[in-house]
């Protein structure tokens, strides 16, 4: 690591264009496909939807990288316009992020099904899918969870950070002026007034009503699971299947078997993904899109604090028992 630092810094200063910053992260290279296993003509796309589902570029010391809805978008457009690709597994292992990047997502997943209305597409969950990471699901024709997923968290959370105290503490005051009462909802820098509260409520609550309609559009669920989807609650995978939120209990590997069966497809089809990098060896477990560097320096952990303090105000579909994950 000090090695290409230092390798970095030397080209900087000696004038040198920072094309290493391409090479080391991959984040320029095109998508390439990677076959996984099979050899028959009919192709599975696989696709990840990994991390924080967001619509910012994910920044280091050595630029920055796509984000998410940019690397979904894309991959969904080689598989769409490939037309030995004959069903998609889409591999979600997500707590969910912000509303917007989670309704693109689902736009472009839905997209995908107008443009190719004969391809099953199937969601293999892993460790988590809850909230957004359920949302980008919803469209599947059948959605399996491994016996350790936990999924749900079906709604919608407004978080918006507060540091009046620590100012008033140390004697900082902001000065405001305002054209309306309700300017500065979610400001920083005051408590919420009795107004600006009943604000924020409604815009959340109207948000997670569009996601249960959403949920009730793609899936069967019991009367027990609508109860119990609108308090919001995470789900093992048994507790989701019996309410109704996912189909079935199995692996990856499971999903793309179900995948084929429904695009009546070969099971020696090709498996295949899309890498910006060749990985030797590569197979349904690597989430990789580019390299594994990672640059970002934190002079001071500031623990659960610091992470919860970079989340802007906004709309989530998040769940976040501890902002570090």
């Amino acid at each position: 690591m000090k090695k290409l630092l230092a390798l970095g810094l030397l080209l900087a200063l000696s004038g040198c264009t920072f094309n290493l910053v391409d090479d080391l992260t991959g984040s320029s290279k095109p998508l390439r496909e990677s076959i996984l296993s099979g050899d028959a003509e009919e192709k599975v796309a696989v696709i990840d939807i990994n991390g924080t589902i967001s619509d910012e570029s994910v920044s280091s010391m050595l630029g920055a990288a796509p984000n998410m809805v940019e690397l979904i978008s894309a991959q969904l457009k080689l598989a769409k316009d490939d037309p030995a690709v004959r069903a998609l597994v889409l591999k979600v292992n997500s707590p969910g992020g912000t509303v917007s990047a989670s309704e693109m997502i689902y736009h472009e997943i839905m997209n995908f099904k107008i443009a190719r209305p004969g391809v099953p597409v199937v969601v293999s969950m892993t460790a988590l899918a809850a909230s957004g990471g359920y949302y980008v699901s919803l469209p599947a024709d059948s959605i399996f969870a491994m016996p350790s997923t936990i999924t749900g968290s079906i709604g919608v959370i407004m978080m918006c950070p507060n540091v009046k105290g620590l100012m008033d503490m140390v004697g900082v005051k902001m000065a405001v002026y305002k054209s309306g009462e309700n300017k500065d909802i979610v400001s920083l820098f005051k408590d919420p007034s009795a107004s600006d509260s009943e604000i924020v409520q409604a815009m959340v609550m109207e948000g997670a009503e569009d996601f249960w309609a959403l949920v009730l559009k793609h899936r069967q669920l019991t009367p027990k699971g609508v109860a119990l989807m609108k308090t919001a609650r995470v789900f093992s995978a048994r507790q989701a299947q019996e309410i109704g939120l996912i189909d079935k209990i199995g692996f990856p590997e499971d999903a793309i078997a179900c995948a084929q069966s429904l695009a009546k497809i070969s099971p020696d089809a090709r498996v295949v993904t899309y890498r910006r990098n060749y990985y030797p060896n590569d197979n349904l477990y690597n989430k990789r899109m580019q390299s594994d560097l990672n640059f970002n320096v934190q002079m001071i952990d500031l623990g659960t604090m610091g992470s919860a303090l970079k989340w802007k105000p906004g709309m989530y579909m998040l769940w976040m028992p501890d902002p570090q994950f």
